[in-house]
């Protein structure tokens, strides 16, 4: 993968990472179908759902790290720009009836998200991201 031109593996990464999240929740619904059932009426079932989201984002970081093996922050910056996009549009359609905190701790999580799959994927692929001192 390193042979491509970084703006390809970019092209190839941010997808990939969005595929990653479909994938989770769709693995996760065959695992815990009563949570993806529910209609989030109670607050366990919303808490299951955040922590589902949040896993979900965890792995589409990966993916996004695995692939582009370069710049981790600049496409970590740019997968957080398009999980707002696609957040912003579930929210507000999907999730319009949910309570307001439910609405507003997807959204505060992102950064956790980054955060947490970014560097599992700096422990993962430490050559990759190592600068030319041993440092990024």
């Amino acid at each position: 993968m390193r042979k491509f031109f970084p703006w390809i593996r970019t092209l190839i990464s941010l997808p990939a990472g969005v595929l990653a999240i479909d994938l989770f929740h769709r693995l996760a619904a065959i695992v815990m179908p009563a949570v993806y059932a529910s209609d989030l009426g109670n607050n366990p079932d919303r808490v299951s759902m955040l922590l589902l989201v949040v896993g979900a984002g965890i792995s589409g970081c990966c993916a996004v790290a695995a692939i582009a093996l370069h710049r981790l922050w600049l496409h970590m910056g740019l997968f957080l720009l398009i999980m707002l996009v696609i957040d912003i549009d579930v929210v507000l359609g999907a999730l319009a009836a949910q309570p307001v905190w439910f609405k507003v701790a997807i959204f505060l999580t992102m950064p956790i998200q980054i955060l947490v799959g970014a560097n599992a994927a700096k422990l993962v692929f430490r050559k990759a991201y190592a600068g030319p001192t041993g440092a990024e």
